[in-house]
Protein backbone atom coordinates (compact mmCIF):
# COMPACT_ATOMS: atom_id res chain seq x y z
CA UNK A 1 0.00 0.00 0.00
CA UNK A 2 1.43 3.45 -0.80
CA UNK A 3 2.79 5.29 2.45
CA UNK A 4 2.36 8.99 3.46
CA UNK A 5 5.28 10.95 3.06
CA UNK A 6 5.76 14.65 4.35
CA UNK A 7 8.61 15.58 1.99
CA UNK A 8 10.75 18.92 1.66
CA UNK A 9 10.99 19.71 -1.94
CA UNK A 10 12.30 22.47 -4.52
CA UNK A 11 10.51 22.67 -7.80
CA UNK A 12 12.17 21.98 -10.78
CA UNK A 13 9.68 22.66 -13.64
CA UNK A 14 5.92 22.49 -14.13
CA UNK A 15 4.56 20.61 -17.13
CA UNK A 16 0.99 21.06 -18.63
CA UNK A 17 -0.51 17.39 -18.13
CA UNK A 18 -3.97 17.94 -19.00
CA UNK A 19 -6.47 20.80 -18.43
CA UNK A 20 -7.07 19.47 -14.97
CA UNK A 21 -3.53 18.58 -13.84
CA UNK A 22 0.06 19.44 -14.11
CA UNK A 23 3.03 17.38 -13.56
CA UNK A 24 5.34 18.66 -11.42
CA UNK A 25 9.22 17.19 -11.21
CA UNK A 26 10.70 18.36 -8.26
CA UNK A 27 14.11 18.19 -6.30
CA UNK A 28 13.73 16.51 -2.79
CA UNK A 29 15.31 16.44 0.41
CA UNK A 30 15.51 12.85 1.16
CA UNK A 31 13.94 11.13 -2.18
CA UNK A 32 16.21 13.12 -4.83
CA UNK A 33 14.13 14.09 -8.06
CA UNK A 34 10.29 12.89 -8.14
CA UNK A 35 7.40 13.73 -10.54
CA UNK A 36 3.93 14.33 -8.78
CA UNK A 37 0.66 14.81 -10.49
CA UNK A 38 -0.88 17.74 -9.12
CA UNK A 39 -4.87 18.71 -9.88
CA UNK A 40 -5.16 22.47 -11.43
CA UNK A 41 -8.27 22.71 -8.88
CA UNK A 42 -11.00 25.71 -9.07
CA UNK A 43 -10.07 29.24 -9.79
CA UNK A 44 -9.70 29.86 -5.94
CA UNK A 45 -6.96 27.54 -4.89
CA UNK A 46 -5.19 27.60 -8.12
CA UNK A 47 -3.67 31.30 -7.70
CA UNK A 48 -2.10 29.89 -4.63
CA UNK A 49 -1.20 26.23 -5.93
CA UNK A 50 0.27 28.37 -9.24
CA UNK A 51 2.55 30.18 -6.67
CA UNK A 52 3.72 26.91 -4.96
CA UNK A 53 4.24 25.20 -8.55
CA UNK A 54 6.62 27.73 -10.00
CA UNK A 55 10.28 26.53 -10.29
CA UNK A 56 12.46 27.11 -6.95
CA UNK A 57 9.58 27.69 -4.84
CA UNK A 58 10.35 25.72 -2.02
CA UNK A 59 7.61 23.80 -0.76
CA UNK A 60 6.45 20.80 1.92
CA UNK A 61 4.59 18.06 0.18
CA UNK A 62 2.19 15.65 1.56
CA UNK A 63 1.86 12.65 -0.35
CA UNK A 64 1.14 9.26 -0.97
CA UNK A 65 4.53 7.16 -2.45
CA UNK A 66 3.17 4.56 -4.53
CA UNK A 67 6.41 2.35 -5.56
CA UNK A 68 5.12 1.03 -8.78
CA UNK A 69 4.51 4.00 -10.43
CA UNK A 70 6.78 7.14 -11.57
CA UNK A 71 4.18 10.13 -11.18
CA UNK A 72 2.79 10.15 -7.09
CA UNK A 73 0.19 11.72 -5.94
CA UNK A 74 0.01 14.93 -3.84
CA UNK A 75 -2.24 15.26 -0.93
CA UNK A 76 -1.57 18.94 0.18
CA UNK A 77 1.01 21.45 -0.54
CA UNK A 78 2.43 24.26 1.63
CA UNK A 79 4.90 26.68 1.10
CA UNK A 80 8.27 25.99 3.42
CA UNK A 81 10.03 29.69 2.17
CA UNK A 82 8.18 32.43 0.89
CA UNK A 83 10.75 34.42 -1.72
CA UNK A 84 10.67 38.14 -0.85
CA UNK A 85 12.11 39.34 -3.76
CA UNK A 86 13.24 36.39 -6.56
CA UNK A 87 10.07 36.19 -8.49
CA UNK A 88 9.52 39.81 -9.00
CA UNK A 89 13.05 41.36 -9.76
CA UNK A 90 13.27 41.13 -12.90
CA UNK A 91 17.00 40.64 -12.95
CA UNK A 92 16.99 38.00 -10.14
CA UNK A 93 13.94 36.29 -11.83
CA UNK A 94 16.32 35.90 -14.91
CA UNK A 95 18.84 34.28 -12.74
CA UNK A 96 16.43 32.12 -11.29
CA UNK A 97 14.72 30.59 -14.66
CA UNK A 98 18.16 29.99 -15.67
CA UNK A 99 18.78 28.52 -12.27
CA UNK A 100 15.76 25.99 -12.97
CA UNK A 101 17.14 25.09 -16.02
CA UNK A 102 20.18 23.75 -15.17
CA UNK A 103 18.78 22.20 -11.93
CA UNK A 104 16.58 20.29 -14.22
CA UNK A 105 18.91 19.10 -16.56
CA UNK A 106 21.73 18.44 -14.27
CA UNK A 107 19.42 16.33 -11.41
CA UNK A 108 18.76 13.59 -13.66
CA UNK A 109 19.28 10.78 -10.87
CA UNK A 110 16.86 10.00 -8.49
CA UNK A 111 18.93 9.68 -5.68
CA UNK A 112 19.49 11.87 -2.91
CA UNK A 113 21.98 14.10 -1.68
CA UNK A 114 20.85 16.12 1.59
CA UNK A 115 23.98 18.25 1.11
CA UNK A 116 23.40 19.38 -2.46
CA UNK A 117 19.51 20.11 -1.42
CA UNK A 118 20.61 21.99 1.43
CA UNK A 119 23.33 23.98 -0.89
CA UNK A 120 20.72 24.80 -3.45
CA UNK A 121 18.27 25.93 -0.97
CA UNK A 122 20.88 28.41 1.03
CA UNK A 123 22.23 29.39 -2.21
CA UNK A 124 18.36 30.66 -3.69
CA UNK A 125 17.52 31.96 -0.44
CA UNK A 126 20.81 34.28 -0.82
CA UNK A 127 19.80 35.15 -4.12
CA UNK A 128 16.40 36.49 -2.90
CA UNK A 129 17.84 38.73 -0.13
CA UNK A 130 21.25 39.79 -1.68
CA UNK A 131 21.08 43.25 -3.52
CA UNK A 132 24.84 42.74 -4.92
CA UNK A 133 26.58 41.33 -7.99
CA UNK A 134 23.22 39.54 -8.80
CA UNK A 135 24.94 40.00 -12.27
CA UNK A 136 27.64 37.14 -10.93
CA UNK A 137 25.65 34.86 -9.09
CA UNK A 138 24.95 32.47 -11.52
CA UNK A 139 28.02 32.00 -11.89
CA UNK A 140 29.28 31.17 -8.59
CA UNK A 141 26.70 29.36 -8.38
CA UNK A 142 27.68 26.96 -11.43
CA UNK A 143 30.84 26.87 -10.22
CA UNK A 144 30.29 25.91 -6.64
CA UNK A 145 27.85 23.23 -6.91
CA UNK A 146 29.97 21.05 -9.04
CA UNK A 147 31.63 19.88 -6.13
CA UNK A 148 28.28 18.70 -4.84
CA UNK A 149 28.00 17.24 -8.29
CA UNK A 150 31.41 15.82 -8.34
CA UNK A 151 32.93 17.63 -11.48
CA UNK A 152 34.70 20.03 -9.56
CA UNK A 153 37.46 21.14 -11.23
CA UNK A 154 41.38 20.43 -9.58
CA UNK A 155 43.16 23.91 -10.23
CA UNK A 156 46.14 22.99 -7.89
CA UNK A 157 48.52 22.20 -11.17
CA UNK A 158 47.90 25.93 -12.09
CA UNK A 159 50.48 27.87 -13.58
CA UNK A 160 50.61 30.99 -16.09
CA UNK A 161 51.59 28.29 -18.91
CA UNK A 162 49.36 25.76 -18.38
CA UNK A 163 46.54 25.01 -20.41
CA UNK A 164 43.49 23.55 -18.64
CA UNK A 165 42.14 19.93 -19.85
CA UNK A 166 38.24 20.19 -20.03
CA UNK A 167 37.88 16.60 -19.98
CA UNK A 168 40.19 15.67 -17.07
CA UNK A 169 39.16 18.71 -15.17
CA UNK A 170 42.77 19.73 -14.41
CA UNK A 171 45.56 21.73 -15.18
CA UNK A 172 48.48 20.66 -17.50
CA UNK A 173 51.43 21.34 -19.24
CA UNK A 174 51.32 18.87 -22.01
CA UNK A 175 48.50 19.04 -24.75
CA UNK A 176 45.69 16.46 -24.41
CA UNK A 177 45.15 13.89 -27.23
CA UNK A 178 42.07 15.80 -28.06
CA UNK A 179 40.64 18.85 -28.41
CA UNK A 180 38.26 19.93 -25.46
CA UNK A 181 40.58 21.94 -23.66
CA UNK A 182 41.79 26.11 -23.08
CA UNK A 183 44.33 27.93 -23.10
CA UNK A 184 45.61 31.66 -22.61
CA UNK A 185 43.53 34.18 -20.85
CA UNK A 186 40.84 31.63 -21.14
CA UNK A 187 42.58 28.88 -18.89
CA UNK A 188 43.18 31.42 -16.10
CA UNK A 189 39.32 30.42 -15.75
CA UNK A 190 38.82 27.79 -13.07
CA UNK A 191 41.81 29.15 -10.92
CA UNK A 192 40.40 32.42 -10.70
CA UNK A 193 36.55 30.95 -10.46
CA UNK A 194 37.97 28.52 -7.49
CA UNK A 195 38.15 31.57 -5.46
CA UNK A 196 35.01 33.24 -6.16
CA UNK A 197 32.28 32.23 -3.66
CA UNK A 198 29.00 34.17 -2.33
CA UNK A 199 30.90 36.49 -0.37
CA UNK A 200 32.88 37.89 -2.29
CA UNK A 201 31.23 37.44 -6.02
CA UNK A 202 29.76 41.37 -6.26
CA UNK A 203 33.44 42.34 -5.92
CA UNK A 204 34.48 40.82 -9.34
CA UNK A 205 33.85 42.89 -12.27
CA UNK A 206 33.72 41.27 -15.54
CA UNK A 207 32.77 42.93 -18.89
CA UNK A 208 29.05 41.70 -20.35
CA UNK A 209 31.90 39.48 -23.34
CA UNK A 210 33.98 38.12 -20.05
CA UNK A 211 30.33 37.29 -18.48
CA UNK A 212 29.22 35.81 -22.00
CA UNK A 213 32.58 33.96 -22.05
CA UNK A 214 32.83 32.54 -18.44
CA UNK A 215 29.27 31.08 -18.95
CA UNK A 216 29.60 29.76 -21.81
CA UNK A 217 32.81 27.66 -21.07
CA UNK A 218 31.20 26.68 -17.86
CA UNK A 219 28.00 25.42 -19.94
CA UNK A 220 30.44 23.56 -21.97
CA UNK A 221 32.67 21.91 -19.33
CA UNK A 222 29.12 20.90 -17.78
CA UNK A 223 27.74 19.19 -21.06
CA UNK A 224 31.49 17.14 -21.49
CA UNK A 225 30.86 15.62 -17.62
CA UNK A 226 27.08 16.05 -17.85
CA UNK A 227 25.79 15.49 -21.33
CA UNK A 228 22.34 17.75 -22.50
CA UNK A 229 23.46 20.99 -20.62
CA UNK A 230 24.49 23.16 -23.68
CA UNK A 231 20.41 22.19 -24.81
CA UNK A 232 19.75 24.70 -22.45
CA UNK A 233 17.83 27.70 -23.89
CA UNK A 234 18.29 30.10 -20.90
CA UNK A 235 21.67 31.33 -21.03
CA UNK A 236 20.48 33.36 -23.98
CA UNK A 237 18.44 35.57 -21.65
CA UNK A 238 20.92 35.97 -19.15
CA UNK A 239 23.33 37.06 -21.92
CA UNK A 240 21.27 39.78 -22.89
CA UNK A 241 20.25 41.08 -19.65
CA UNK A 242 23.43 41.34 -17.92
CA UNK A 243 25.44 44.40 -19.39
Amino acid sequence: PPMIEKLQAIVLSKIKHSDKANILIVYTRTHGRMAFIASAGGAKTQKIKNVLYQPLSIVEIICDINKTTELQKIRQITPLYVYKDLYFNPLKNAVGVFVADFLNHVLRESSPDINLWQYIVDSLKFLDITNRGIANFHIAFLYSISAFLGVQPDVSAYSPSAIFDMRSGCYSLVLPPHNQYIKGNDAMLPMLLDRMNFANFHKYRFSRLDRNRILDLIIKYYDIHIPGVASMKSPNILKILFT
